[in-house]
């Protein structure tokens, strides 16, 4: 199957749904100790999807996203344990990042 098959097969969710999603990656999983690794790697790719659907996004969503930012940078060592190697550069999100610590998140998101 070639990309473009791939891509057609592949679900395309709401803003609503990724959100929905986001939240429930860092409130449940990834402080959970099953799969943490992957988890972790599912949050941050929705985190990044959403990244490029902000203007989707209601005012009390950016907020929540924003709540759930905390949460996750709270968790950057957990984070870190699936990104010890990460393929994203230095000037990527700061999510991304999370494996150098809380330092590298806005300061508002910071514990």
């Amino acid at each position: 199957m070639d990309r473009s098959t791939l891509a057609m097969k592949a679900p395309v969710f709401t803003v609503e749904q990724e959100v929905l999603q986001y939240g429930i990656y860092v409130t449940e999983c990834i402080p959970d100790d099953y799969n943490v690794d992957i988890d972790a790697l599912l949050a941050l790719i929705l985190r990044d999807s959403l990244e490029q659907r902000w203007n989707e996004l209601s005012s009390a969503q950016h907020q929540y996203v924003q709540q759930l930012d905390r949460q996750l940078v709270a968790q950057h060592e957990r984070v870190a344990f699936a990104l010890p190697h990460p393929t994203k550069s230095a000037d990527g999100e700061w999510w991304w990042r999370l494996h150098e610590g809380p330092q590298v998140a806005p300061q508002e998101l910071r514990p």
